[in-house]
Order: structure tokens, then sequence, then C-alpha cells
């Protein structure tokens, strides 16, 4: 396919993209101003798939999430594209597979995205979109901040010093502000507070919070004390309490966009970047592994849409999904046109029963975090149909495993089966066939964001 969109091209592309969303909202005319919602993704750092009570946490509990779940559709089978964070966020904003330019893994963070490729801020912004993010964004290359690529305000961090005591690591990430605020409590009040501005126009809003990220002992004791007493274990208190703290984010947002008065034209987006990390007390129950390795419980992801009076509520949707769908999604209901190069697909005539099937029926994994080969830092993966075909760097036969009878991977059918793993091996072959070479090793920060307090914009960043 070719980088670069001819004149033709983008004329087929944009006529397609209007059709496929009119065709999602039963519209045979120019859709009206007021049905282009405004669009709100909650994209959660390191979130297990046993981490959300409405996924099965009984010792976590999520009301503000569980409802949006209650008012629109819960997803079963949604994945994110790696085990790690800076590709997994790279796919959401580009909406494609980032191993089509190179990126395989967070030891290309630092590389520059494609300037010929917008991203989905840049996407929304061209759309008539006001667009805002906050929280963290580790994508592109240190000069490719957010609001360099389409953010039109940007939340500012006032991180603490590398020897500030109030860190519970001297060099890691942190959740405590300068003035001692935490992180995830601020960023709900502003998110509210970007609703509430910019009520009366179309909004794009991106949370990406550093939540539920390690160090979660820096939570502070208040979270701590509303985790219910049946959970023993200090480290999985520690993420319960860290993931209360994301759940009164979400439902400061949602409060904000209720008493807006902008409730029914407001989509809204649930999920996260990877699965959660165990070691930090996160569970992905009942899949297997979790981030950093190379099973199932690293890219399944709980992922939630609501759209009140527009999708139907309390919905359980079980068709193959990946966050590539929400820029494709967004670009639809936002009715612009999607960029080429784009691997998502428009989720909206399956949500509302216009379309059949499932959105997806392939889906590829290539995860190459270079040094890391021995600690198992390195897969390639296929899921089609029931079947996940995977094979790490140091094995030498792929592994088979019959994903729904089987979600934790006890089993490795590639023997009983062999005429299975020769066809997925096979797709797998002629997708990473038509990749480029991996980037160079790198590891370098991603695009620089804007520290102190209030909000930065391109003109006062």
């Amino acid at each position: 396919m070719k980088e670069n969109k001819t004149r033709r091209e983008f004329l087929v592309m944009t006529a397609g993209a209007m059709l496929a969303s009119r065709a999602a909202f039963g519209m045979g005319g120019r859709r009206p101003e007021k049905t282009r919602p405004n669009i709100v993704v909650l994209f959660i750092d390191d979130l297990g798939y046993g981490d959300v009570g409405i996924y099965g946490a009984k010792d976590v509990p999520t009301p503000n999430i569980d409802k949006l779940a209650a008012e629109g559709t819960k997803f079963t089978n949604a994945y994110t594209i790696c085990p790690v964070c800076s590709p997994s966020r790279t796919a959401l904003m580009l909406g494609m597979y980032p191993q089509k330019f190179g990126m395989n893994g967070n030891n290309h963070r630092g590389h520059p995205i494609p300037e010929d490729h917008p991203t989905l801020a840049e996407t929304l912004r061209d759309a008539g979109y006001f667009t805002g993010m906050v929280g963290r964004w580790d994508v592109g290359s240190i000069e490719q901040g957010p609001l360099e690529r389409g953010f039109m305000e940007v939340a500012r961090r006032s991180t603490l010093s590398s020897d500030d005591p109030r860190r519970a690591l001297p060099n890691g990430p942190t959740y405590m502000q300068q003035d001692g605020a935490y992180w995830t409590e601020q960023q709900g009040k502003e998110m509210a507070d970007f609703v509430t501005r910019h009520k009366d126009e179309k909004f794009f809003l991106y949370f990406a919070p550093l939540a539920i990220h390690y160090p979660v002992e820096e939570v502070p004791q208040k979270y701590i004390d509303r985790v219910p007493e049946s959970v023993t274990d200090k480290q999985r208190r520690y993420l319960s309490a860290a993931m209360i703290a994301v759940d009164d984010a979400v439902g400061e947002v949602m409060r904000a966009i209720k008493e807006s008065g902008i409730d029914e034209n407001t989509l809204v987006f649930f999920t996260g970047d990877n699965g959660g990390k165990e070691s930090e007390g996160s569970k992905n129950t009942p899949y297997r592994g979790g981030k950093v390795t190379p099973w199932e419980g690293a890219v399944r992801e709980p992922f939630i849409v609501r759209w009140k009076d527009t999708l139907p509520a309390g919905r359980v949707y079980d068709g193959m999904t990946s966050t590539l769908d929400i820029y494709a999604t967004s670009a639809a209901v936002a009715a612009t046109a999607l960029p080429v190069r784009c691997d998502g697909v428009n989720l909206m005539p399956y949500l509302n029963g216009t379309k059949t099937g499932q959105p997806h029926d392939t889906l590829y994994w290539r995860w190459l975090d270079g040094k890391n080969i021995e600690a198992g830092h390195n897969v390639h993966a296929v899921r089609h149909g029931k079947w996940r075909l995977m094979r790490q760097e140091t094995d030498t036969k792929w592994r088979l495993f019959d994903i729904e009878a089987d979600p934790g991977e006890t089993t490795n059918l590639a023997d009983k089966y062999p005429d299975v793993v020769e066809k997925l091996s096979k797709m797998y072959k002629e997708w990473t066939g038509r990749l480029p070479e991996p980037l160079p090793y790198l590891r370098g920060p991603g695009g620089r964001c804007p520290g102190g307090k209030g909000w930065a914009t391109p003109n006062n960043p």
C-alpha cells in the first residue's frame, strides 16, 4: 500500500468514511452537527482484566466504571496490541499497528512517529473538535509531544525531583506532585474542569493516567482505607486503592458530563494499554500472565463503550475487538475521513445491530524488546477464531491454545492440530512480510509533556 495518499484515494476514503458513519446511525443524508458526539477516551495504565469490578474483581470496588458498563456495552474479547505501554499508546493514537513503521517494543521508544500520518487528536482537531489531554503521553520523539501532535490543551504536571523523600522510587515514575497533590485525584478534577469549560463545543478528551502503574505504594491512606478488609495481601491492597482512585476520577468526569447537560451526546471509551503487572498486585484472571509476559493476560483488556440513548445499555459483546478500533470509530462518528494506513474498524454498526459478525477475524502481535529475549520479552502471536498461536524468540516451535476453552493457556495443542499451526503461522509470516525492519534500539523518552500547574496550549507550552 502506498504511504502517501493521492487525491483520488483521499476522495474515495472520505466518501467511504461518510457513508460508513451514516450507515452506523441509519442515516441517509448529511448528519446534523448535534449528532456528532463529544468523545472521551479513558486509557488506564497497566490495567489487569481482573482489576475491575464488572470484570470479576470482587476485591476492588469500581462503581463508576461498573456503571459505564451498565449504561453501555461491556466487551469480553478486546485486545491491546502490545504487552508494554509505548507501542500500545502509539497504536491508539495512530489507529494502526506501530510495527508498520518499525516500532515493536519499548526499546523503540523515542523514535519519531510518522509525520505524514495524523494522530487521533489531529484528525479530530481538523474535524472541528477541541482536543485536550490529561495524563501521560509516551508517544513519538521528544520533539513530538501532545501539543505538537494535535492537542490544543494539555494538563501540566509538576513532578517531584529525583531526591524528594516523598517518592517511593528515587528515579522511577511518581504520582506525587510538588504541592503534595496525588496525581490521579488531581486528574479527575482536571477532566471535570475541561468538560465544564468546553461543554458548548465539540471536544475530544484523552485521559491517560499513570495509574495503576507502579509505584502504587504512593497511594494516599484515604484510598487504602476503602479497600475491603478481606484483601490481606499488602501489594494487592495498594493496587486496589490505586484503582479506587481511578474509579473516583472516572466518576468526576462523568458527573461533569451529566451536569453540563451533554450526557446523551458524549461517546465514552474505557480500556487499558496492557495487562496488569502481577508483581505489583494486579490480577488478569482468568487469563495467564500479565504485563511484560508472552501470555494472553498481557494483551486481553477490559473494554467498555458508552453512548447514552444511542447505544443499548447493559449489553455484553464478545466480538474480537482492538484498541485500534477507537480511532476508526471516533473518525466515523465525527464524520471525518479515516487515514489510509489505519488498521482499526468502526465499531458502531456492530454495536447498534446494523452489522453482524465481528470486527476482526484476526489480530497479530510482534513484540521485540531486543535485550530482554531471555526474559521472554520477544513474542510472536496470532489470534484467529478460538485459536491463539504464539512463539517466544527462544522457542523452536509454535505453541497453540484454544483460548476460549483454555483461557489459562495450560494445554499446548500444536501437535494435535498441525494444520491449524500451519495455517496461522503462514498468516503471521505474510503479515510480518509486509512490515519494515524493526527500528534500532533506543529506549529514549517519549514526546515532551509540559510541566508546572494549569493548562498548556500550543501558544503557551
